[in-house]
């Protein structure tokens, strides 16, 4: 026994559910449009006929409307006024404040529908499904026509008006069983298989973006494929609702942030980096200008190696000589004497130098320490602003949920407040069945958004946050091993002080010495003795010299080494500066100027939707709404109905009304 009413009745419900769900807000306007297209289509997606609804309402009772519409055989479907037309222009007068009006239009339309039927893997004609059984396939692809020439920052691109259309199918699960689709959701309610697919056609080639991309950002697949197994076949009428809609590509909005942030970010670094850059650089002079002058020192303390190699051979070769030569020594001695003056003098003066040039290295050093510092700051807070960054898709989700839970209760309360011949029980069973649809198709709604946006951001997120915190590792890295740099100069720093407190000391005993030099002239009879003495002590001095001498000259190298050290690590910072950072700071700003021409079709979408608000004509100051209501006939084996008794309880209730008003609309 073939079960048509019940079909019938499921079909019925499952329009009022998609109209219910195709409904949006308006803001307040004097004069309203609300514009309803239906279309019947074959089996295979051709237009068959196309009948137009419009309301005109205003919140004015006693109102004139002056609309447009390009459509043919024009009636006035609720009441008795006749309009004045003049070419496409209609003057309506009325005292309801309201005119329903309707019409034919051979007008394109927006979408184009292809279906392809397959029964156990061979094509065949929708007409002789019915009563069969095997393996069958259908596959249904809708396409977007409605494209435009938009001029964006970039140059002229193809752009198509955003449609969200949602298709429903009806199948009886005594003939349709193990039913599977590629995308969509299928709902048993025991008695009936209730597929839905919900679609954007042309938005993938409006966003210009590669196939994998596109999928992990909207699950949209082009092609719906559906495959069940079936026994006497036979299915419900397929019902379609699209309306002009760019709601879904408001899921683009949650990377802004994240893109600020990031720009913000990178910018941070490239500025530590030039500062930390800049302190190496000082480093680097510091280090050469303390050479230069640590080679002035050194150059001191070899000339001061000669003078005492002189003072050496002069004392002994006078002790030889006897005291007959006491006085020509002692002048000789005094004058030696000066010149160990002049070379302590100049010994202190380098010394001097010295101290200053190692206070500029201590003072580079200091300074790049301070700019690792910021480095790793701006590093760890570029990491906790992105880890901070998130979108809570469960909140997005309950949202969903909520609004088409109780969209759907809405419809179905309004239908059932403006029919009076419903009983309490009907009223009962209505609100129960929507609210269990309403919930359903929430659940449905919700989930799949929240798995797009969970699919797209974590691992975003998750690259992101890694790669800054290997950066913060190596900056801190940098931290410590330039504090101990900047420790190992200062102790060089107070090293320096002491040396020129002794050389400062040096100097001063040259004067005392000189002094001596000058009273031993008076006292020749003494020199002898002392000058045996003094012969010894300067061989001590003059190995005490070379020694100092030789140390100067390691200590040269050293500082050297430093110098060659620091332009190293300022050539080396300079490499990582252009090419790590530089880089990074480059191809961040490559892929925001990606994001930003996705934001800019976003929005050139978004007036394309708001602009397409009618199919056959609008009056001016008139706010327009359109929804596009489509059906393809199911696929029955016999054409005799077997009337259920609860049926004829129904014909005067709400689910008979939905009925006689498609039948009368879609009438052949």
């Amino acid at each position: 026994m073939k079960k048509k009413t019940r079909i019938a009745r499921t079909a019925c419900l499952s329009m009022a559910l998609l109209m219910a769900l195709s409904s949006f807000s308006w803001a307040e306007s004097s004069i309203t449009k609300e514009e309803t297209v239906y279309v019947n289509l074959s089996h295979e997606g051709k237009v068959e006929n196309i009948i137009v609804s419009d309301w005109l309402h205003s919140e004015e009772l006693n109102a004139e409307f002056y609309d447009v519409s390009t459509l043919d055989d024009i009636k006035n479907v609720k009441g008795e006024e006749k309009p004045i037309a003049e070419g496409n222009t209609l003057k309506w007068k009325t005292d309801k404040g309201e005119i329903y009006y309707q019409g034919n239009t051979k007008k394109d339309l927006p979408l184009e529908f292809d279906l392809e039927y397959k029964l156990n893997g061979e094509k065949i004609s929708p007409e002789l499904l019915a009563g069969e059984s095997g393996k069958l396939e259908i596959r249904m692809e809708i396409t977007n026509k409605d494209s435009h020439e938009e001029l964006l920052s970039s140059g002229r691109k193809t752009l198509y008006t955003p449609f969200a259309v949602a298709t429903v199918f009806n199948f009886p699960t005594d003939n349709c069983r193990n039913i599977t689709v590629n995308t969509g959701k299928v709902v048993n309610d025991g008695n009936t298989s209730i597929v839905t697919y919900a679609s954007v056609p042309g938005l993938e080639e409006s966003l210009d973006i590669d196939d994998e991309d596109f999928d992990d950002m909207f699950d949209l697949p082009k092609e719906l494929i559906l495959k069940a197994d079936v026994y006497d076949f036979e299915m419900g009428d397929i019902l379609i609702t699209a309306i002009s809609d760019a709601s879904i590509l408001n899921d683009i909005e949650g990377f802004d942030d994240i893109i600020d942030e990031t720009e913000d970010g990178v910018e941070d670094l490239s500025d530590a980096s030039e500062e930390v850059q800049s302190g190496i650089e000082t480093l680097s002079d510091g280090t050469g200008e303390l050479l230069s002058k640590f080679g002035e020192f050194n150059d001191g303390m070899f000339s001061l190696k000669d003078s005492m190699s002189i003072m050496e051979d002069s004392i002994n070769d006078k002790i030889l000589e006897g005291s007959i030569e006491l006085t020509s020594g002692v002048d000789e001695f005094k004058e030696k004497t000066e010149e160990l003056k002049d070379g302590t003098e100049e010994l202190k003066d380098g010394t001097e130098e010295l101290n200053d040039g190692i206070r500029e290295a201590f003072s580079g050093a200091s300074e790049l320490k301070w700019g690792s510092s910021k480095l790793a700051d701006n590093l760890e807070l570029m990491a906790t602003q992105v880890a901070g960054s998130s979108l809570d898709t469960d909140e997005v989700k309950t949202a969903v949920e909520k609004a088409v839970e109780k969209a759907v209760e809405g419809a179905v309360a309004a239908a059932i407040a403006n029919d009076a011949t419903l009983t309490k029980s009907q009223k009962d069973n209505l609100e129960a069945t929507a609210t269990a649809a309403g919930s359903q198709a929430g659940d449905a709604t919700g989930q799949a958004i929240k798995d797009s946006l969970d699919a797209k951001l974590v691992p975003l997120m998750t690259k992101l946050g890694g790669g800054l915190n290997q950066l913060l590792l190596g900056a801190q890295a940098l931290e410590g091993g330039l504090k101990d740099l900047t420790n190992g100069m200062k102790a060089l720093v107070n090293g320096s002080d002491d040396l020129k407190d002794g050389m400062e000391t040096l100097n001063d005993n040259a004067e005392l010495f000189q002094t001596g030099a000058s009273d031993l002239a008076y006292g020749a009879n003494e020199l002898t003795d002392g000058l045996e003495a003094l012969g010894e002590g300067a061989v001590g001095m003059k190995e005490g010299i070379e020694g100092l001498a030789d140390a100067s000259k390691t200590a040269n190298g050293g500082i050297d080494s430093l110098q060659k050290g620091a332009e190293d690590l300022y050539e080396g910072y300079g490499t990582f500066s252009d090419e790590g950072v530089e880089e990074l700071h480059d191809k961040v700003m490559e892929k925001t100027k990606e994001y930003d021409e996705l934001f800019e079709i976003k929005e050139s979408l978004v007036e394309l939707s708001d602009r397409y608000d009618n199919f056959s004509g609008i009056g001016e100051n008139t706010e327009g709404k359109l929804k596009f209501v489509i059906k393809i006939d199911g696929i029955e084996e016999e054409a005799v109905v077997e009337e259920a008794p609860t049926v004829e309880k129904e014909k005067t209730g709400f689910i008979a009304w939905i009925k006689n008003t498609w039948n009368k609309i879609f009438k052949k």
